[in-house]
């Protein structure tokens, strides 16, 4: 049972108050309306559930909201990935370079991958392994 003012109470969610909530969870999360048959699974969700979390957390959760988050975040991304493997700031060249590509294509795993296959990532590497027979 919800609690609507004045302390009267009703049952769970309506079909309509379901429609309008999952579209607008999907309009502040993901920018658009659902499709039809989103709009349609999430309002049954509701209606059946009243667990307005987990269509939050669904939509949220999904790989069409990480990817735009990948694109939003993309320079401290970037920046992330070249501290973690390279362990240093990107020049401001290879920072804007990347940012492009990655709001571009939001494949974070390509960034890691062809950084983590760069030259100096390798010879990092090697240094280090160096290091560590020497001492």
């Amino acid at each position: 049972m919800t609690e609507l003012a004045g302390g009267r109470r009703r049952e769970g969610w309506q079909p309509a108050e379901a429609e309008g909530l999952v579209r607008a969870v999907f309009a502040g999360l993901l920018g658009r309306e659902p499709d039809e048959e989103a709009l349609r699974a999430y309002s049954e969700f509701l209606v059946g559930s009243q667990n307005p979390a987990g269509l939050v957390g669904d939509v949220a959760g999904s790989a069409e909201h990480l990817q735009q988050v990948v694109a939003q975040q993309a320079p401290a991304l970037v920046q992330l990935v070249f501290r973690a493997l390279l362990e240093r700031e990107a020049d401001p060249e290879a920072l804007a370079a990347y940012s492009a590509r990655l709001t571009e294509t939001r494949d974070l795993q390509a960034l890691v991958a062809e950084v983590g296959a760069s030259r100096e990532h390798r010879n990092l590497l090697l240094r280090r392994l160096a290091a560590g027979a020497a001492a």
